[in-house]
């Protein structure tokens, strides 16, 4: 890589020079374990503009916090499963599992009903083909298409649960719009996070999944590792399409609990340690156990 095609920098001040690739090069290949709280930071903004936008559409009872604590075990799931070697990129991967976990803690608290869960486990299916085939989050059009159906049915079906967006559609506020073209690392340039995310993350989430009983981990490992339905799991484990919804459910909370150590430090901080090459991030005190990782208000988004 030259410096004419060095990445310029965005606009959150994050500069992904060759410098900062070499390092994670060379971390991953001395095996040097990292911080998954670097990467939950660079990410925590889009899990609670997620979070933030899909309670806004749904009961008030819906906790924000919930949804954004399923967002970190989405992606921390992203993480273990990400391919650098396929087209899509990790932004786009990473925001798929992000909102897919979401709503399976929806689908656990019974917020959707039965049409709407088989239309989003519908255009789950289709999408997460067509990005691994094309490396691009499909269009609303695109999926009507390839579910057969208009785009008017499409969204009453949905009652857009799962408005999957183009990377030129604009998010955030009217001040700090954005897109997720924004977000998405050059096709010339390596991803410094994707280079060292199963060293980074495996250790974590192994031990998050010692505290899951016998079914628990095959639950987890069959829907977030093999890709397997709720129906088909519960097929293979003699269980009803509920029921294991409900060990899911269960899986979840235990693996927030083993997550809560892992403190996100506001931006900031996230800025200058990707700039020195080291991580400023401290574990947190011992807490009592909660139902979901501890994360510094004053570092989220007044709006979504």
């Amino acid at each position: 890589m030259n410096e004419q095609t060095q990445r310029p920098e965005r606009e959150d001040g994050i500069v992904l020079s060759r410098e900062l690739i070499e390092a994670a090069t060379s971390a991953c290949a001395s095996h040097t374990p990292s911080n998954p709280a670097e990467i939950l930071k660079e990410f925590f903004p889009m899990i609670r503009r997620i979070a933030g936008s899909l309670a806004a559409r749904n009961p008030s009872s819906l906790d924000i916090e919930d949804l954004t604590s399923a967002g970190v075990i989405g992606l921390l799931g992203a993480m273990t499963r990400y391919d650098p070697g396929r087209a899509t990129k990790f932004w786009t991967f990473a925001e798929y599992r992000i909102r897919g976990m979401m709503l399976d803690e929806m689908r656990s608290m019974d917020w959707i009903p039965r049409s709407v869960r088989t239309r989003n486990d519908q255009i789950r299916q289709v999408s997460t083909e067509f990005v691994q085939r094309e490396g691009r989050l499909p269009t609303r059009a695109e999926i009507a298409e390839l579910l057969g159906v208009t785009q008017e049915e499409l969204d009453a079906s949905s009652a857009d649960h799962t408005r999957l967006l183009s990377l030129d559609d604009s998010m955030g506020s009217q001040d700090e719009a954005f897109t997720l073209r924004d977000l998405v690392p050059d096709e010339d340039q390596l991803d410094p996070y994707a280079l060292c995310l199963s060293s980074e993350t495996n250790h974590v989430l192994e031990q998050a999944m010692e505290n899951l009983s016998g079914r628990q981990q095959d639950v987890v490992q069959k829907y977030y590792f093999q890709g397997l339905t709720m129906k088909e799991i519960g097929v293979q484990l003699g269980l009803t399409e509920s029921g294991v919804c409900r060990v899911h459910a269960e899986a979840l909370r235990k693996l927030r609990v083993g997550l809560q150590d892992f403190e996100v430090a506001p931006p900031d901080a996230h800025k200058t340690s990707l700039h020195k090459g080291s991580s400023t991030s401290k574990r947190s005190k011992k807490k009592p156990a909660s139902s979901r990782p501890s994360v510094p208000h004053g570092a989220l988004p007044d709006k979504e």
